[in-house]
């Protein structure tokens, strides 16, 4: 069965992002494993479902949705082929950046060097082309809205009492954050409030579990990239 490279790493470059192939990433590599996750990344990204959260149109999302399945096809009937002994690679290998137009992915991977100073995981992930901006904001996003809130740890560390915490939800201007409006009010000291932050952050979830959570990367693949992220900050650290 004939297949053309060219097609076939067009298709890679989308799943797995042209930095992959540009880094010597080629079809027979794929792992069923990574080539699973790699499709749940990039169709979760393209959702129509996700248009009206994401700001696009829904008919652009679903093109580029149809585009991701039809890639994910192409690879598995690849493989299988491939197993079988039956597949034959026709053609030359494209150079990666004209493979695929990363401007128009669904996936919008950074295009660029990873820069040189300690990144958040997140930051991290997005800077080497595993998620896009829009999966880094939702990650991001996830992480605020399940972290422990400031007001039930200043509880906790009687920074604040009960009575005071319900009074400043109870102001109009109850959008400002818990934090800032104590202080402003001469509820809590700054080093208070920078306390309570410092144990929020430590509290919250890592960014990492959302990505395990949502089915979209395993736990070894995280704690890989983790030890990935630690290399970089040492290596910028040290510069």
């Amino acid at each position: 069965m004939d297949f053309s490279e060219s097609e076939l790493t067009t298709a890679c470059a989308l799943l797995f992002g042209a930095s992959w192939v540009a880094a010597g990433g080629r079809p027979g590599d794929v792992g069923a494993e990574e080539l699973k996750l790699a499709f749940r990344r990039r169709a979760f990204a393209a959702h129509p479902d996700r248009a009206g959260r994401l700001g696009r149109a829904e008919e652009d999302l679903a093109a580029e949705f149809r585009a991701v399945g039809a890639a994910h096809a192409l690879i598995v009937s690849y493989r299988d082929a491939r197993q079988r002994g039956e597949a034959t690679l026709v053609g030359a290998r494209d150079a990666p950046r004209e493979a695929v137009d990363e401007s128009a992915s669904p996936t919008r991977l950074y295009r660029g060097a990873v820069p040189e100073r300690p990144l958040p995981f997140g930051e991290f992930l997005y800077y080497c082309a595993w998620i896009s901006r829009d999966e880094l904001r939702d990650a991001l996003a996830w992480q605020r809205e399940t972290r422990p809130k400031f007001g039930e740890i200043a509880l906790e560390l009687r920074v604040l009492r009960r009575r005071q915490l319900e009074a400043i939800l109870e102001e109009p201007s109850g959008r400002e954050p818990v934090g800032e409006a104590a202080v402003a009010s001469g509820l809590m000291e700054r080093s208070e409030r920078d306390r309570v932050l410092r144990v929020q952050r430590e509290l919250q979830s890592p960014v990492g579990r959302y990505f395990v959570q949502a089915g979209l990367m395993s736990s070894a693949e995280v704690r890989r990239l983790l030890r990935r992220q630690r290399d970089h900050n040492r290596r910028a650290e040290a510069a």
